[in-house]
């Protein structure tokens, strides 16, 4: 079930579109029935995908399942998980390159809802107003492709709870400057 926003005060719904690329609406997008994969690069072309509730239901989210792929940014500002969830494996990822995103809400968000955390491991990060910015205690790892593309960021610090980074964890973040790491961190990832 999609709910479109037309920008003239009017909503609409319709069941089966998923795919939204005009700039003239926006799309909230809700599941109607069970459904407990998200398959890899499943909304990577929504690019008027602003909110998205991933249900309780749900087990696996793929490789990129919400990274825009095409030329033009994804609008996705939010992602909600609701809070009996019991998401088990999230995809290298899932949310990079989500240039808009500005909150994560529900079970795995941090407290400052900036960070998707899922058994220690920050698995992405939503960039939009920060330039500066510091990992929770809580995260014992970076996933790969965490702060892909967060181009706003110039500086990032890492707690000593961190023991390892993933590949292209911080690739394509153009404007990054500095990266205080602890010596916790033993492994970094490719690129």
């Amino acid at each position: 079930l999609v709910s479109i926003d037309y920008g003239d005060g009017s909503f609409g719904t319709e069941n089966n579109h998923t795919y939204a690329t005009s700039g003239e609406y926006t799309v909230k997008f809700y599941f109607e029935k069970p459904i407990t994969e998200i398959a890899a690069y499943a909304f990577g072309s929504c690019t008027a995908l602003y909110s998205i509730i991933i249900p309780n239901t749900v087990k696996t989210i793929g490789d990129y399942a919400f990274s825009s792929y095409a030329i033009m940014d994804l609008l996705l500002s939010e992602v909600v998980f609701e809070n009996d969830s019991s998401l088990e494996k999230i995809g290298n990822g899932a949310f990079a390159n989500c240039s808009s995103l500005q909150a994560f809400y529900g079970k795995y968000a941090s407290a400052d809802k900036r960070c998707l955390i899922i058994d220690g491991v920050l698995n992405s990060f939503a960039p939009v107003g920060l330039t500066s910015y510091t990992i929770p205690d809580s995260v014992t790892s970076i996933g790969n492709n965490a702060f892909q593309s967060c181009t706003s960021l110039t500086s990032i610090t890492i707690p000593d709870s961190v023991t390892s980074i993933g590949g292209r964890a911080f690739s394509n973040c153009t404007s990054l400057t500095s990266i205080t790491s602890p010596d916790s961190v033993t492994e970094i990832g490719e690129f």
